[in-house]
């Protein structure tokens, strides 16, 4: 767009000296025909002028064939130069025009993608705050996670170890009542054996 943009303006630059030139050919034209037409009237007035007042034609003299030819006016070729230069300037304006509209267009579309840029820019950002928040709650479940399987480490080796208590007061519980049961079993034997015996024997054993 900008390669465009500066090639129409040189073409301005371009149209500009043109009709620079344009306007100094018919200064040019303007001069020279003027003296022209003094030096004519002198050498017509010499030939064909009658009276003081009278206008000499306007004739151009051929030498080749020795013949005058109505040429154009100063006013004639002064209006074809000016119609030229009035094209030259409103093709220079169009050509500004262009360039204007091709301005506008490269400033509304710089604007659309700045816009765009913002918006993309604004969206990362909410997408990066998102992300953060969404890897601040992984961190934190992670976290949690962490937290709970150490509970249940500890937990179980808790139950382990209860487990293991309750196993050796059990055996302890089983020695005891394995003890009692034998010293009662002894305490009965011992007991039926009392009573068997004679009764004067039983007091003769208790008095002695």
């Amino acid at each position: 767009m900008s390669k465009k943009v500066k090639q129409l303006a040189e073409v301005i630059a371009l149209q500009e000296k043109t009709i620079g030139k344009l306007q100094k050919i018919i200064e040019t034209k303007k001069s020279k025909q003027i003296g022209s037409r003094k030096n004519q009237s002198i050498k017509l007035d010499q030939k064909y002028l009658v009276g003081t007042n009278a206008k000499p034609p306007r004739l151009d003299f051929n030498e080749t064939n020795r013949s005058y030819r109505c040429r154009p006016s100063i006013s004639q070729t002064h209006n074809q130069l000016s119609q030229i230069s009035t094209d030259y300037i409103q093709d220079i304006q169009s050509l500004r025009g262009k360039i204007e509209g091709l301005q506008k267009e490269k400033q509304d579309r710089s604007l659309f993608f700045q816009d765009k840029e913002n918006w993309n820019n604004n969206n990362n950002n909410n997408n990066y705050q998102k992300i953060e928040v969404l890897e601040k709650q992984i961190k934190d479940r992670e976290s949690t996670i962490n937290v709970l399987q150490e509970q249940l480490v500890q937990e179980k080796q808790l139950r382990q170890q209860t487990q293991q208590d309750l196993k050796q007061q059990r055996t302890i519980w089983n020695k005891m009542y394995s003890e009692l049961s034998n010293e009662i079993k002894t305490l009965k034997t011992e007991l039926r054996a009392f009573s068997s015996q004679p009764k004067k024997r039983s007091n003769q054993l208790f008095f002695s």
